[in-house]
């Protein structure tokens, strides 16, 4: 946004216009001089994902990478977030996640996710970094004690000066490198088990564009083309579905639930044209969604020119009873979808009763609210924490 001071006369017809003087108005968009800000431009962009740095491997960033190697040395269980008592992944298993990987392997007619591979084992998460030169537990204690978690944790707030050269010296001494990107990291249950307590909310701050990555975990939010949203027709029992994960019959315990907009879950219309009408036409004929609102109001569509769509139940695991008859959501267009390079990821938050289990793959990370860059699994973390602000809460 481009601005300038506004001249008197500009100053006078701004109050005349809004009955403020400029004493309330807020200081940002009052400049050094004390005048007012006028709009001069606006020009709107969206955060992408910088791939310099995605691409990077992790031990390109001295800093950073002596933080992650802190993570490994820090002799903790990775503990629920708001409860101690619960313990998500032992100190070993995290300790042979990061050198050796994380697995699966079929046993029994199940899956087990182990922590070193083995024969006919699939890989979930690769190892983080490796030592270039044998280490014996007495040595691995030494290097613990220069690397330690409560040394290295608050790097990111230090001054840039700050010297850390015997850290370097270890990794440089022992070979220590990694294979893995900061785009593979920022999705393994390391990172995200260790990411800093926050106040985090629903909605866009002021002034802050929308953002293809949580801002807290930074992995990449999944984002589709057509979305879809309860409105007025759909029954109130029914309009929390939106914001929930649906797994599909059939699918395996190790994927993942998908998203409630997920193309496989709509009754969808083949013979659709709405090439020359803007407003967009109804995929779901008036028969299917019963004759209520959700019949043509303006133009021939949906409710109020929303097209309105089915959701097949029948193709989850849900064992609720429903009217299908019922399931009706308006559709609409998802303007991010143009800048999303979308793929599915491994799901790396530890937790225990969550829809997505850690490990769960074809996982498709999705924004708390459809105007917000935090993620639903931040926001669920720091909500516990009584730190997600509602800012737009109607209460």
């Amino acid at each position: 946004m481009t601005t300038r001071a506004m001249s008197d006369a500009e100053e006078e017809e701004h109050s005349k216009s809004y009955g403020r003087a400029i004493m309330t108005m807020r200081p940002d968009v009052i400049d050094r001089t004390g005048k007012p800000l006028k709009v001069i431009g606006v020009k709107n962009t969206v955060g992408r994902p910088r791939s310099d740095v995605l691409n990077k491997k992790i031990n390109t960033f001295p800093r950073e990478f002596v933080r992650v190697l802190g993570i490994f040395f820090n002799q903790q269980d990775i503990k629920h977030i708001s409860n101690d008592r619960n313990t998500l992944l032992t100190d070993e298993q995290k300790r042979n996640g990061m050198q050796h990987g994380v697995w699966r392997i079929k046993q029994g007619g199940k899956f087990t996710t182990i922590y070193r591979h083995r024969g006919g084992a699939e890989e979930i998460f690769g190892p983080v970094f490796k030592f270039g030169v044998a280490t014996s537990p007495a040595q691995k204690q030494k290097i613990a004690a220069i690397l330690k978690w409560d040394s290295v944790s608050g790097f990111e707030t230090q001054d840039d000066t700050e010297d850390f050269t015997e850290h370097l010296r270890v990794i440089r001494d022992f070979r220590i490198t990694s294979n893995m990107t900061v785009g593979q990291y920022v999705n393994t249950p390391w990172h995200i088990a260790y990411l800093p307590i926050s106040m985090e909310q629903m909605h866009l701050q002021h002034y802050e564009s929308f953002s293809m990555g949580c801002r807290r975990c930074a992995r990449a939010f999944y984002e589709y083309k057509e979305m879809h949203a309860s409105y007025s027709d759909t029954p109130i029992e029914y309009r929390q579905y939106p914001t929930r994960f649906w797994k599909r019959v059939g699918s395996k315990a190790h994927e993942a639930a998908q998203p409630f907009h997920e193309d496989y879950f709509w009754i969808k219309n083949t013979t659709r044209n709405d090439t020359h009408n803007p407003a967009r036409i109804s995929r779901v004929r008036a028969e299917d969604v019963g004759n209520r609102s959700s019949l043509p109001r303006d133009v021939p569509g949906g409710h109020q020119n929303w097209e309105v769509e089915l959701f097949d139940v029948s193709k989850t695991d849900s064992t609720r009873a429903h009217n299908k008859a019922e399931l009706r959501f308006k559709a609409h267009s998802n303007h991010l979808f143009e800048y999303a390079k979308n793929a599915s990821i491994v799901q790396g938050r530890p937790n225990t009763r969550a829809k997505v289990a850690l490990y769960d793959t074809g996982f498709k990370l999705r924004r708390v609210s459809a105007y917000s860059n935090v993620c639903m699994d931040c926001a669920a973390d720091m909500d516990r924490l009584g730190l997600l602000q509602r800012v737009l809460s109607l209460r």
